[in-house]
């Protein structure tokens, strides 16, 4: 019994046909998605050593600001994972050498 086509995938219309009916058709909603309630980030937060030093406190400082916006629901539903919410600190390739054979 090989692979089948569900029926309702064949229509037969060209790429530029669906989609001059999928424009026609998003024009014409009166949905539940309203485009005003778009927004950008709550908050953003940024926190950089102005002479360019690598130092602990401002690795400490980006936490406290992610601390400060538990509130926006940065926890996935499973309540120990991230929505992608963190801070970026610069790690130097020489870290990582050596550590390929080691992990895989």
């Amino acid at each position: 019994m090989g692979m089948q086509k569900h029926p309702d995938t064949t229509h037969g219309e060209s790429a530029k046909e669906f989609f001059e009916a999928w424009d026609n058709n998003v024009a014409a909603l009166d949905g539940l998605y309203d485009p005003t309630d778009e927004r950008d980030s709550c908050g953003v937060g940024l926190v950089a050593a102005l002479d360019g030093k690598q130092r602990r406190d401002v690795v400490e400082a980006g936490i406290a600001a992610l601390k400060a916006i538990w509130h926006r629901g940065a926890v996935d539903a499973d309540g120990k994972t991230g929505d992608g919410a963190g801070i970026h600190v610069e790690i130097p390739q020489k870290f990582f050498e050596g550590c390929d054979h080691q992990h895989g």
